[in-house]
């Protein structure tokens, strides 16, 4: 699929309706993305995994908060399904309880998107959602879609990362370390944005060596109105505690 047919997917009357999430009444929500999960001492999502554990099995599951995974979340590019469930296989007994209770989103991103031909994955997959707040609607995709050279030469990619950087022990190369890539996706984002009168959140890689993931909260009451947190890059510090955010009003 070419970037301007996903956009044009995206607006589209035909949108899955059941990749709607609806919080215009009242609603929160988690969006976190490039958990990268894998295997061994080269598994990205090592370092952190425990603290990401630890808050949304404390915190997030107990307090009501829908759960948005918005693409490379495992990382299968390099390992396989099976592998990465035995491997985190607590982490996913948490994503079954957000799934249980209808509070789970799984959005595919390039390294995972691979899940599609899994045929016993238990969670449903979406190329994108889009949450209603009764302001501007936000539209929440991984963002490798508006990359040409990604719809381009996926096939290549995926095979040079599996049987040339793997074995050789070189980690995730995120566009996040190339400020023309990082552009590129971001100005797209914006571009259609702008255009449709909408909010887009797309995968934010963050430096695997510190953190590999980051994340991004949305919540909306009708007492205290509609307010987006959007964390400064990073999501969380290279001791694991995470870093502060600034408030973002929808309206």
């Amino acid at each position: 699929m070419t970037p301007a047919a996903f956009f044009a997917e995206m607006i589209s009357p035909r949108f899955n309706p059941a990749a709607v999430l609806d919080i215009s009444q009242a609603g929160k929500v988690l969006i976190i993305s490039d958990l990268h999960m894998g295997v061994g001492y080269r598994d990205d999502l090592a370092h952190n995994g425990a603290l990401l554990i630890e808050m949304l099995e404390g915190y997030y599951l107990q307090e009501g908060w829908t759960l948005v995974l918005n693409g490379d979340i495992e990382e299968l590019l390099r390992y396989s399904l099976d592998a990465i469930r035995e491997q985190w296989a607590r982490l996913y007994r948490v994503f079954d309880r957000f799934n249980a209770d209808g509070r789970l989103y799984k959005i595919l991103g390039n390294h995972d998107d691979g899940l599609l031909f899994e045929y016993y994955y238990p969670y449903p997959l979406y190329k994108a959602i889009r949450i209603e707040t009764g302001h501007l609607p936000i539209y929440v995709y991984h963002g490798h879609q508006s990359s040409k050279v990604y719809t381009s030469y996926q096939h290549f990619i995926n095979v040079s990362i599996r049987y040339l950087l793997k074995p050789v022990g070189i980690r995730n190369i995120s566009s996040a370390r190339s400020p023309y890539r990082r552009f590129y996706v971001e100005k797209h984002a914006y571009d259609f944005s702008l255009d449709n009168h909408c909010i887009s959140i797309i995968g934010i890689p963050t430096g695997h060596f510190l953190s590999p993931w980051a994340g991004l909260i949305i919540s909306n009451s009708k007492s205290s109105g509609s307010a987006g947190i959007i964390p400064r890059p990073g999501g969380a510090t290279g001791n694991g505690s995470p870093r502060k955010c600034r408030p973002c009003a929808l309206s």
